[in-house]
């Protein structure tokens, strides 16, 4: 895993940001769904390199440095980009968005 993924994953791995965000969306009804850390490394994966939700899960499949961020094993399937869209809406593309804009950016840098 590079540095910008290392610093970002030790970011959202922080016990007081995870626990909120997993207090105001988790549930423990329905079906189970993709883990809170899961989405919200893909949806991070997804503003910084201004993915599409298919072309994310694609690269996602296909980089093994991307699924270890990802907390994804191999044998782990890659949500589909249909369950990050209604995860989206049930999250709100707002939240989604501050979240990432509150991430470090490697391109305000230079």
């Amino acid at each position: 895993m590079n540095e910008e993924l290392a610093q970002v994953d030790r970011l959202l791995s922080d016990e007081r940001f995870l626990t909120l965000f997993q207090q105001k969306f988790g549930t423990g009804m329905g079906r189970p769904t993709t883990a809170v850390a899961t989405y919200l490394r893909m949806m991070y994966l997804k503003y910084r390199y201004q993915f599409g939700y298919e072309v994310l899960v694609n690269e996602v499949k296909d980089s093994f440095a991307w699924r270890r961020f990802c907390h994804l094993s191999l044998d782990e399937s890659v949500p589909d980009d249909t369950t990050l869209i209604k995860l989206t809406h049930k999250y709100g593309k707002e939240t989604v968005k501050a979240l990432n804009e509150a991430l470090p950016n490697p391109e305000a840098k230079q």
